[in-house]
């Protein structure tokens, strides 16, 4: 039996648009699925090889025309992703220091709490915009499903109402993981920086970062021992150089260049792809969330999108003074050394 609570009209009306932006997700979801299905099933008839010219052509216009409607669905859910992620924190909030899902299974009924269980499964779980990989997500929210984790009672139950793992108080103004996440994502995006999306869930983005003149990795993980998220920007300015007295002066007195970060390098020993005994450097800062508000996200992200490209120009004039006492190359996107040394920066020495 459920616990005698008493909360608001307001929180009732936010349950129930919770759990409708719940079932529209899930429908979306559903719409997008069949489409997912036949285009790489299209697609393999496509790449099937021996085969008629006329054959292939009329399969790949055919595959055309079904990623096209299936662009149009994953427009539809992306937007029913978001609307779902936005009900869940207004009811959260609304809720105040009650528990939302009590709230919820009072105010819906138990094949809805259901329902709502698989939806914010969903949310958890990464859809990526192509068939293929969308698919793949479809199969991890599957095993979920399999394991428990949308059985109220069942020891992998996360809820049905759906909460990042990263979220602090909401009463305070704070952020959550994910929409700091998404909101960060998009602002690279949109800058034109080249995102390779190296590992992201509901805990860590680790995402590196390619463009003329910019060599960077951009890391947002959740800490909830300490009750925030820790942004990293990480830029590389180059790999192999030699270490001398004369090199360690430049890097030890270089603040100067930026009033944000500071300067970071790593000698490397044996064992590694890195040549032994030779320095990697570049520039980094990290930030606590605190600095981001819910009211105004937007300001603090645009200001973290922004050091990238500080940090990178900064990287630039700092390797052009050290590269004649100690030479070195470059970090870029087509050197096979500079991934391994860039990342070399955020983990402690050996």
């Amino acid at each position: 039996m459920l616990p005698a609570i008493q909360f608001s009209e307001a929180s009732a009306i936010d349950a129930r648009r919770y759990a409708n932006a719940g079932q529209e997700l899930i429908a979306a979801v559903n719409r997008c699925l069949p489409l997912a299905n036949e285009a790489v099933s299209v697609r393999s008839a496509a790449e099937k090889r021996p085969q008629h010219e006329i054959s292939i052509r009329n399969f790949t216009d055919l595959l055309d025309q079904v990623e096209g409607r299936f662009k149009v669905q994953y427009r539809a859910l992306d937007t029913a992703h978001t609307v779902a992620i936005n009900a869940a924190a207004a009811l959260r909030d609304s809720v105040g220091p009650l528990d939302p899902e009590i709230v919820l299974r009072i105010v819906v009924s138990d094949d809805a709490y259901l329902e709502i269980g698989t939806a914010a499964q969903i949310l958890r779980i990464d859809l990526p915009a192509t068939p293929e990989m969308f698919l793949k997500g479809i199969e991890q929210l599957n095993v979920a499903i399999e394991a428990g984790a949308t059985t109220p009672g069942h020891a992998s139950f996360l809820g049905s109402v759906y909460a990042s793992s990263a979220v602090t108080e909401m009463s305070g103004g704070r952020i959550y993981f994910s929409a700091l996440r998404d909101l960060f994502h998009g602002a690279l995006v949109y800058a034109g920086h080249e995102v390779n999306l190296h590992l992201n869930d509901q805990e860590i983005y680790f995402a590196g970062i390619s463009s003329p003149g910019i060599y960077a990795l951009v890391q947002i993980v959740d800490v909830p021992q300490l009750g925030r998220i820790l942004v990293d920007v990480h830029a590389g300015a180059a790999h192999s150089v030699t270490p001398s007295p004369e090199v360690l002066e430049v890097l030890a007195t270089s603040s100067w260049r930026s009033d944000y970060g500071g300067v970071w390098a790593r000698r490397h020993g044996e064992g590694t792809v890195m040549p032994a005994g030779s320095l990697s450097f570049g520039w980094r800062a990290r930030w606590p969330s605190e600095l981001v508000h819910a009211s105004e996200p937007e300001v603090a992200v645009g200001f973290f999108a922004a050091m990238v490209s500080e940090f990178a120009n900064v990287c630039r004039e700092l390797h052009l003074e050290v590269q004649p006492v100690g030479g070195g190359s470059s970090m870029t996107g087509a050197d096979q050394l500079s991934w391994p040394a860039l990342v070399s920066g955020i983990v402690p020495p050996p």
